[in-house]
């Protein structure tokens, strides 16, 4: 059984890595992502570029590796943990060989968790198979949440207080408040006061002296001031550190979040994401109270309950996100083993039950949300999103400058006011998956549509995109020039009005000189630049208003420098005219 057990767990770490192979090849961009910062909602709050908190954390990983300083950049998040992920970029050119090196280390250190507590030599593998088959905990091996290393700086503070209770050597005590304290610089630390009160009044039942209870939370702050080494290597005066908590207490003294009660509870029935898993060790949780209550000496289990109520409760008094539930990952395991240690087999039946939701995490059954974010690169001209979204191979056919600027450029010829994409239907054929898409721009010209269906490919068990220029427009090829011959009835001389957003760093005074130029509304404006990219493009603003003067014109544009005039003798009304127009085009080099 113990073989099969080990193959068993052998097999299912190469399926992971398998399953997962797309990040042995990744590598870091550091201009990518600190163009993807700078010009993401999280730094230019009008931006349509959203950036998702894993994207953040390696960008400000790698520049606090550089020496920026935590408390400039993303600072409500302890430094910690993307400090680990900024290393693994910098020196090993990726991020995942620090979630890699997290998962192996909390299998193991799990693994001897369970084999010093337990006197069946087969339940630390069975655990181990356990917490592998949580679909939510083998999937962070791919991601760079913060979360894995939270869970394995709270495992490993687990660990020596274990060995804390067992032995009562103060080393213990000492290395599982610092791992503690750790545990609080890699996220903000909403847990760690009841934890650490909570194993205040174990540490005081174990011993009954009251010095090893005050030294406790000495070690817990040890570990979070270790945590900032990363300030401390350049600001080494612990005073301004102090004083610059201030402003990470207002933010979030300040929020006014919406909280769901229930939903950390509602969350443990979540298959899809925890298996079978967390059902068991919720019941196994309650089973455990009457457990405890009847051998008040068993302080260990005593430690995993706590633990465990204190997640289940704050997750329901704070914004939730399912990921702040991996933590319990272990001690519900703990908790399922301490109940059924004399009845594996219900153990093992547990895992399969689990294991068709480990298996189809890691199964992209189709590209459905890879289609939904290519139309949401295309509407919102989010270029070097969507080339990122392309097949490797096709990459390598033409260089992310040209392909920008191939799109910039048939959007400008067109004049192009705005981008929508409409979703079809989804047919699989030979492996690969083509989705109709109806992408209709409104032009200068008038509305021109494109209908032809999209290729996508899985790609190291990603979906990308098989990238032909035809998804443009029909017969569309770079570099070449495309003129339109077909003109609006009744032309008038206008002039357009252009703007630069990646220039507009006084936002509300450039949207109010726009105003003034186009007679539309700086709200409306600020409707029509916040549903594109910024980048070093003109975007489409509007039309030069007849009421303003040439005087008027000149002084608001050598006061801004970064608007753009274009005369065009075209009718602005046809730009809502849908089919009012026959778009035909000759090429020339």
């Amino acid at each position: 059984m113990k073989l099969l057990l080990k193959i068993i767990i052998a097999a299912l770490i190469i399926f992971i890595i398998y399953q997962s192979r797309w990040i042995l090849s990744f590598k870091y961009e550091p201009e990518y992502y600190e163009n993807f910062f700078y010009e993401s909602q999280y730094s230019y709050p009008s931006s349509a570029r959203g950036i998702s908190d894993g994207t953040l954390y390696k960008f400000v990983g790698y520049r606090l590796t550089q020496g920026e300083n935590p408390f400039n950049i993303n600072w409500e998040i302890p430094p910690f943990g993307k400090v680990l992920y900024g290393y693994s970029s910098r020196f090993l050119g990726s991020p995942f060989w620090f979630s890699l090196a997290c998962f192996f280390t909390a299998l193991v250190v799990f693994f001897l968790i369970l084999s010093k507590n337990f006197k069946n030599y087969l339940i630390p593998f069975i655990g181990v198979v356990f917490l592998i088959l949580i679909p939510h905990f083998s999937n962070q091996i791919s991601d760079t949440m913060l979360d894995l290393p939270l869970t394995l700086a709270y495992l490993a503070h687990m660990f020596f207080f274990f060995n804390y209770i067992d032995k009562k050597k103060i080393m213990n005590l000492v290395v599982a408040g610092s791992l503690l304290g750790i545990a609080s610089a890699i996220k903000p630390p909403i847990y760690v006061p009841f934890i650490l009160l909570f194993e205040l009044l174990i540490v005081y039942l174990n011993e009954k002296k009251l010095r090893r209870v005050l030294m406790l939370p000495i070690f817990v702050f040890a570990g979070y001031v270790l945590g900032y080494f990363i300030y401390f290597v350049r600001h080494p005066n612990p005073i301004p550190w102090l004083r610059l908590h201030e402003k990470i207490y207002d933010f979030y003294s300040g929020s006014k979040l919406g909280v769901n009660y229930t939903a950390a509870i509602k969350e443990l029935f979540n298959f899809g994401t925890w298996g079978f898993v967390y059902v068991a060790g919720l019941i196994s949780y309650c089973v455990s109270w009457t457990r405890y209550f009847k051998n008040k000496k068993d302080l260990k289990l005593l430690t995993a309950i706590l633990f465990s109520t204190v997640f289940l409760v704050v997750n329901s008094f704070i914004p939730f996100y399912p990921r702040y539930l991996l933590p319990l990952s272990f001690t519900f395991i703990y908790l399922i083993l301490f109940m059924f240690k004399d009845k594996l087999i219900i153990p093992l039946f547990i895992c399969v039950l689990s294991f068709p939701f480990f298996y189809k995490a890691f199964i992209p059954s189709d590209p459905g949300g890879d289609v939904g974010a290519t139309a949401r690169f295309i509407e919102t001209r989010a270029d070097r999103e969507l080339y990122r979204a392309i097949n490797p191979s096709k990459r390598k056919e033409i260089s992310e400058n040209d392909f920008i600027n191939t799109l910039e450029s048939f959007n400008n010829t067109l004049g192009t006011r705005k981008i929508q994409v409409t979703i079809g239907e989804g047919n699989k054929l030979n492996n690969k998956y083509y989705y109709d898409l109806n992408v209709k721009y409104a032009t200068r010209f008038g509305v021109v549509e494109n209908n032809i269906p999209f290729e996508y490919e899985n790609v190291q068990n990603q979906w990308k995109l098989n990238w032909n220029w035809d998804y443009l427009y029909k017969d569309f090829l770079p570099g070449l020039n495309v003129e339109f011959t077909k003109k609006p009835l009744q032309p008038s001389e206008i002039y357009e009005v252009y703007i630069i957003p990646r220039l507009m760093f006084d936002w509300t005074k450039n949207l109010d000189n726009l105003s003034r130029l186009t007679g539309v509304s700086s709200l409306v404006i600020n409707q029509k630049l916040t549903s594109v990219v910024p980048n070093g493009f003109e975007k489409f603003v509007g039309y030069l208003s007849k009421d303003v003067s040439e005087v008027e014109r000149d002084e608001i544009m050598k006061d801004n420098g970064v608007v753009r005039i274009k005369k065009v003798y075209l009718d602005p009304k046809t730009e809502s005219e849908s089919n009012s127009l026959i778009l035909t085009k000759t090429y020339s080099q």
